[in-house]
């Protein structure tokens, strides 16, 4: 992949050659091969060789070598800020070697912009242009440089003028960080909010860490359900607790797991590592018991605060558009019928965390083709403990069924299983509500009075224009209507429609009993079950059904003159 910062790749070639100290190795010895390791460990480990280069630079603080060194380091993986300051260290002592002197300014240049240092970035881009080879580079880079003054200068007069400007840059300079975020606030501030957020994920996409997953003999599949949390924003430190049944297994770490650039690598605190005749590494971890959970670490660069502050503005624009689904009543389902329920993930640098499963149709919609989209109408969003990082969400779930399956959806996007429950289902005890089995999906059990599988259908051609078909009645409170109020995504029942059968239909499971519902189509109009008709002439009834062990179908409905809903 092409390095986002120009020059790059005669940068790396001079940069591994030897560069004497100018006062020779009387006192360089030891920072060496504190070097030597460091570049044994750059591809594998660089946060472990970034530490050998810090212990060269302590050895041998007057000594510009390891300071370049460390600082390239740091620019491969974006951590921006320590990259410049070891450059201009290494610029301060003065580069060594004649060669590299251009180059250490040129990244020190684009550095500071990338950073919005424009003055600083200029000087260093006015001292390359010194060097004939390097001139046509700089002064590019200094008009560009110019190019933004001047959008900035129309920020408050001409903004579409600043906003045309910045846009031009952020094209042609997709490292420049800085430039890139105040555009992304300029369009927030024109309420083009989309487009903002776009800005906002090239920047983020910049990232050499965006996810961390644990793969390996615990998911043979790779199906990523062990995904790692990062413990704050922008912090460099991710974790990852996990009970699993008793046995050796191997395993690996996989950083952007599908995603560019993926890596993967052992665990670097690994006790044990054995290599596959294939030549791939893989740790090696041996779990004696499930009392505990089996805690996983792993510790890189922390995320620039250009990126930081990236990722809040992004957060921020994402929130405004979930927010109004956050307002929710803390239950959900069945609620009158229900037993209470409690969920909850740590993840302290997520922005939403929403919980899908087979209670809610695993979050998902589906459009007038048939096909499947996540839907806020059905996922449940979970609330953050500002003070553990932890979401939480408390539900009541219909009781007797056994067991339902759920899992945890990220940020909108990567899927997690609960990593904190049982492994299990029979040689642990189930507690508060979590209980695991072998698989990709987390299980709950919500003990009770047995639960039937109710199918509800409704022929199509009963209402042939409908669009879309809720299912409502004594068992989810009428859809948010019982105490006066609105109808409510989490509560109204969603039917799909079968275009193969002619039918809309859904399964709500239902201990035994009698239950009144009702259909409404479109959100607006209410109507008794068709299917019912033979037996009353009357359409302003509601529709009822038996639950029992023999009969869980609504073919058996019947009339009923009770409580008229709309």
């Amino acid at each position: 992949m092409k390095h986002p910062f120009p020059g790059a790749a005669v940068f790396i070639l001079l940069f591994t050659m030897l560069v004497l100290p100018r006062g020779g190795f009387s006192s360089q010895g030891s920072a060496m091969s504190y070097l030597e390791r460091g570049m044994d460990l750059a591809a594998i480990e660089p946060y472990r060789a970034s530490l050998e280069y810090l212990r060269a630079v302590d050895e041998a603080p007057d000594w510009d070598y390891p300071h370049v060194l460390l600082a390239r380091l740091y620019e491969r993986r974006m951590a921006v800020s320590m990259a410049l300051d070891q450059y201009e260290e290494a610029c301060r002592i003065g580069v060594s070697q004649v060669s590299l002197e251009p180059l250490v300014y040129l990244r020190a240049g684009h550095l500071s912009a990338a950073k919005g240092l424009y003055e600083a970035a200029s000087r260093y881009f006015r001292r390359a242009e010194g060097f004939p080879h390097y001139r046509a580079e700089a002064e590019a880079a200094r008009r560009d440089l110019a190019d933004i003054g001047k959008a900035l200068s129309f920020t408050n007069t001409d903004p579409a003028a600043a906003e045309t400007g910045l846009r031009d840059i952020v094209s042609r300079r997709s490292a420049w960080i800085a430039p890139a975020i105040m555009f992304a606030r300029l369009l927030e501030e024109e309420r083009k909010t989309e487009e903002a957020e776009t800005v906002c994920r090239n920047i983020l996409d910049q990232r050499p860490v965006r996810s961390l997953t644990l793969l390996g003999d615990l998911d043979e599949k790779e199906s990523g359900q062990y995904v790692f949390a990062r413990e704050a924003l922008g912090s460099g430190e991710w974790t990852l607790s996990v009970r699993f049944p008793p046995g050796e297994y191997r395993y690996l770490f996989v950083e952007n797991f599908r995603l560019s650039g993926e890596r993967r690598f052992p665990d670097p605190d690994a006790a044990s590592v054995e290599s596959t005749p294939n030549g791939e590494k893989y740790a090696r971890l041996e779990v004696k018991s499930t009392n505990a959970p089996t805690r996983f670490r792993y510790r890189t660069f922390p995320d620039d605060p250009v990126f930081s502050e990236a990722e809040e503005l992004f957060e921020n624009l994402r929130q405004r558009k979930l927010n109004p689904f956050y307002r929710r009543s803390p239950y959900f389902g069945e609620e009158a019928l229900g037993k209470e329920v409690k969920f909850a993930y740590r993840n302290p640098a997520a922005y939403a965390v929403w919980i899908v499963g087979d209670f809610n149709q695993w979050g998902q919609d589906y459009d007038n083709k048939g096909n499947q989209f996540l839907s806020p109408k059905f996922y449940w969003p979970m609330l953050r403990d500002t003070n553990d990082g932890t979401w939480r969400v408390t539900s009541k779930l219909a009781p007797g069924r056994g067991y339902y399956k759920y899992n945890f959806v990220v940020n909108e996007s990567f899927v997690s299983r609960d990593p904190i429950v049982p492994v299990s289902l029979s040689n642990l005890p189930v507690t508060d509500a979590q209980a695991l089995a072998w698989g990709k999906e987390s299980y709950v059990l919500v003990e009770g009075a047995a639960a039937y599988d109710v199918e509800f259908v409704i022929p199509r051609n009963s209402y042939p224009t409908a669009q879309t078909m809720w299912l409502v009645g004594s068992f989810n409170r009428w859809g948010g209507t019982a105490d006066g109020g609105a109808l409510s995504p989490s509560l109204y029942i969603n039917l799909v429609l079968d275009h193969e059968a002619g039918l809309w239909r859904t399964h709500v499971k239902l201990p035994a009993g009698k239950y009144q519902y009702k259909f409404v189509i479109d959100g607006k109009t209410w109507v008794s079950d068709p299917l019912t008709r033979k037996n009353s002439s009357s359409r302003d009834m509601n529709s009822s059904i038996a639950v029992n062990a023999t009969n869980t179908n609504n073919y058996a409905g019947h009339w009923e003159p009770v409580e008229k809903k709309p």
